[in-house]
């Protein structure tokens, strides 16, 4: 008995450590219930519908008309009120977001059951058991505001506080395209992101595992300042992308963005002998969810890809033809000493005739080397090569979501995420003399959640 305890304490104290990097990703909805003077309404009648799914939770008012209604996702809901002695009242187009809990206000009429009140306008919510600074951008503003690679990071400046958020790396080092920001002066290597309320941090270079499609994001959640103790662990913004699911019809979308080398124009700083670098921009995509059994199981998937094929204009300097060979006669500032002369210290060395280095002493491999070597095709000894240096930018992910709603008190979800980023960058110089740079990323990303309510004081979520 002793050694059961034991390991039940363990394990109850792991599952607490664990929450500090696994965060909720419902909502909570608090609120009272009253008459026309003010007085709470105990006993009453809370049925909270999703308007998508068509899913409830149900809760009775305590003594004071207060109900707190937990593990909702994000999305928009219908609360009904019914009670003996009042009218049945409906309030509509309550937004629920998981930043913290919210609360609406309720006052029910006098009156005959059967008789509805009902309240079309959009429900402000207010959030009074916190102080921290956050914000909820949803699926219509992380659709339609325009950004150029569809990524949901560069909606962060939305938030006051935070400076305009941009890419850091090369797309070799970084092919999802990271966004970097600071928060209230804080280093960008003190922000944190989840994905789902787990974690999609990797530590190495401060940047996401994965970078969660906009088509797929339902919600992105940023908070700033005042952090609650279960993100004290940051000082600085916190993001939490919720992904997307079916609903009880279905919907669908479908994408493509091309910009080719028509569409296109010259570089104003390129030289005049000096094609115009060629760029083709092709972006499509597809989503589509909905019901697999209408009220219980719903499903969604997309895919994005992202293709970009062109080339680079790079100036660089090259040596002339003539100092390939050895014969650096006539380039300013240039002086040859022969190296096996004079002292080990450097000094009374024996300069080369004419600043030419003979031809048998040049090493065979090098030469070989330098044959690859492109001649200059602009006036000078310095920034005297330009060429069109070609690339590739291959980007793919897919996701898929699996929601099941068991009753008003249980459901799950389960979701997978795949990336699969290739990029490669080649060298002015060619593949002998220039390496150029490649990267392959291949990022997989799986959750299961599980939530039931045991009672309106007891959500346990797995």
């Amino acid at each position: 008995m002793r050694k059961t305890i034991l390991q039940l304490i363990c394990v109850l104290l792991l599952s607490a450590a664990t929450t500090l990097w696994a965060q909720a990703v419902n909502g909570t909805l608090t609120g009272r219930v009253t008459a026309v003077d003010g007085s709470g309404i105990a006993n009453a009648a809370v049925t909270i519908t999703n308007t998508t799914t068509n899913t409830t939770q149900k809760v009775l008012t305590g003594p004071d008309g207060s109900f707190t209604i937990s593990g909702l996702p994000p999305g928009t809901y219908r609360i009904d009120v019914e009670t003996a002695g009042f009218k049945h009242t409906s309030q509509q187009n309550i937004v629920l977001t998981a930043t913290g809990p919210a609360t609406v206000n309720i006052t029910l009429q006098p009156g005959n059951m059967n008789e509805t009140v009902e309240i079309r306008g959009r429900t402000p919510l207010t959030q009074s058991q916190g102080g921290e600074v956050s914000t909820s951008v949803g699926m219509r503003t992380l659709q339609e505001l325009p950004v150029i690679d569809r990524n949901e990071q560069q909606l962060n400046d939305l938030l006051t506080g935070i400076t305009p958020p941009h890419t850091q790396y090369a797309p070799a080092v970084d092919p999802e395209r990271n966004r970097f920001f600071a928060t209230n002066g804080q280093s960008p290597d003190l922000n944190y992101e989840e994905y789902d309320g787990l974690n999609n941090w990797e530590r190495y270079r401060g940047t996401n595992f994965r970078v969660i499609p906009e088509e797929t994001t339902q919600q992105m959640d940023i908070e700033t300042a005042n952090l609650v103790p279960r993100q004290g662990y940051t000082g600085g913004a916190v993001t939490t992308a919720l992904t997307r699911g079916g609903t009880n019809d279905w919907h669908g979308s479908l994408f493509a963005f091309w910009s080719g080398d028509a569409f296109n124009s010259r570089d104003f700083f390129t030289a005049p002998s000096v094609t115009k670098p060629r760029l083709n921009f092709t972006q499509p995509g597809a989503a589509i969810g909905g019901p697999i059994v209408k009220d219980k199981t719903f499903f969604f998937g997309s895919y994005e890809g992202t293709f970009i094929n062109g080339a680079q204009n790079q100036l660089t300097t090259v040596p002339t033809p003539a100092a390939l060979t050895g014969n650096f006669t006539g380039i300013p500032g240039v002086s040859l000493y022969q190296p096996f002369s004079g002292s080990a210290g450097g000094f009374g060395r024996t300069p080369y005739s004419g600043s030419v280095i003979p031809s048998t002493q040049m090493n065979p491999t090098a030469a070989a080397v330098l044959a690859y070597m492109p001649s200059p095709n602009l006036p000078g000894y310095f920034n005297n090569y330009s060429a069109d240096t070609p690339f590739r930018n291959h980007w793919e992910k897919a996701d898929a979501r699996l929601d099941q709603h068991f009753n008003d008190r249980t459901s799950a979800f389960l979701r997978y995420g795949f990336s699969n980023d290739f990029t490669y960058q080649n060298s002015p110089l060619g593949p002998v003399i220039g390496s150029g740079q490649a990267g392959h990323l291949l990022a997989d990303n799986a959750a299961l959640d599980f939530t039931h309510e045991f009672g309106p004081r007891l959500i346990t979520d797995f």
